[in-house]
């Protein structure tokens, strides 16, 4: 008997964890739509059912990205605060304190406390060759001079006007613009290849920063004082502090189409139901950052008769990351009652619930 499946993405996971104490990662769209071809993997759950529920959820993907980084391919960067440590696994990258004191904005290390968690911006930075020597889609080596440019195409910046040592996002092509090279962290075992890979623990350093002064071209670190109001701390060139020790991540992904039954979907938003009801039913979705998945309907039956309900579907052009769903699926015939007579009042409850899914918000 054909499956139905109304699909439900709640939430999506892009990350992965690397199991490191000082920097473990972590990380966090109206209509019907879904996800992609890749391999399936996780807990057990029943398959008797004729309908499916998918979802991504909140949790980290609990293995490590193989994806090499490669220029003008986008990151994040998770640390764990030296000033408020956290044994969980983290989930915000190192990002921006929007504060504008006499000094200027400052990038800080997550969290910075209730009183300012509302100013406080997680960056996703663009791995650029300050050089141009190295093209775009070519990989990043440890060692290499990189530029950073986040979201609203700000780099890191030295000089922030009167306080010394600290790190603040500024335009580019300006005296005070770090390029910076990446290094594994030294508290691990070093790896074997020179490159550098989504899910590595790092340490940063400075190699320039356009001013004469070469005082503040040190190791990133991770500094506050005693009287600072948030808890995280800031970022710090000048040796003050600590090491600050990252795990570089994918970017958080949004969902910009969905394509399913024929039909575009230019409005999903996780939680909202997703409506198959079909064996052959193929759907894409299409996420910012240029990565989409694909679900094939032979995927989606095999995942349907694999007994689990957890799936980690990997993004169709290979990249680090994915989507981790939850797949629940119940067959006609477990809905039917021992007594024959009662199948029609099943197949009515079954479509009312399909009907409910539909009209979910």
């Amino acid at each position: 008997m054909p499956l139905h499946h109304p699909v439900h993405f709640e939430s999506m996971t892009v990350s992965a964890t690397t199991g490191a104490t000082a920097a473990g990662p972590a990380s966090r769209g109206s209509g019907p739509g879904t996800a992609a071809d890749g391999n399936p993997s996780a807990n057990g759950a029943s398959t008797t059912a004729s309908l499916s529920s998918l979802s991504a959820s909140n949790g980290p993907v609990q293995t490590t990205p193989a994806g090499v980084l490669k220029y003008g391919q986008t990151l994040r960067l998770l640390a764990n605060s030296h000033y408020h440590p956290t044994s969980s696994e983290v989930e915000i990258g190192i990002g921006v304190y929007k504060k504008k004191g006499k000094h200027g904005i400052l990038n800080a290390v997550p969290p910075l406390g209730d009183q300012q968690e509302h100013l406080f911006q997680e960056d996703e930075y663009r791995v650029l060759d300050p050089s141009g020597q190295h093209t775009e889609g070519s990989a990043v080596q440890f060692g290499h001079t990189l530029v950073l440019v986040n979201q609203d195409n700000l780099v890191w910046n030295n000089k922030t006007g009167g306080i010394t040592g600290y790190v603040g996002p500024r335009a580019r092509q300006t005296n005070g613009e770090m390029y910076v090279s990446f290094h594994p962290n030294p508290k691990l075992p070093q790896p074997k290849s020179l490159f550098i890979r989504y899910g590595d623990e790092i340490v940063i350093d400075v190699e320039d920063a356009n001013r004469h002064v070469r005082t503040y071209n040190k190791r990133l670190t991770n500094f506050k004082k005693p009287t600072s109001s948030i808890l995280g701390g800031y970022i710090c060139c000048d040796g003050k502090g600590h090491d600050l020790l990252c795990a570089i991540m994918p970017p958080r992904l949004q969902i910009h189409k969905v394509f399913v039954r024929g039909k575009t979907l230019t409005s999903y938003q996780f939680g909202q139901p997703i409506d198959i009801t079909s064996e052959s039913a193929t759907v894409e979705v299409q996420f910012t950052h240029d990565k989409k998945v694909l679900l094939s309907a032979d995927k989606l039956n095999d995942m349907a008769a694999s007994g689990r309900t957890k799936h980690f579907v990997p993004l169709a052009d290979g990249g680090p990351g994915g989507v981790h769903l939850t797949l629940h699926v119940t067959t006609a015939s477990s809905t039917r009652s021992p007594d024959a007579t009662s199948a029609p009042a099943s197949t009515s409850m079954l479509q009312q619930l399909t009907a409910k899914l539909r009209g979910a918000p």
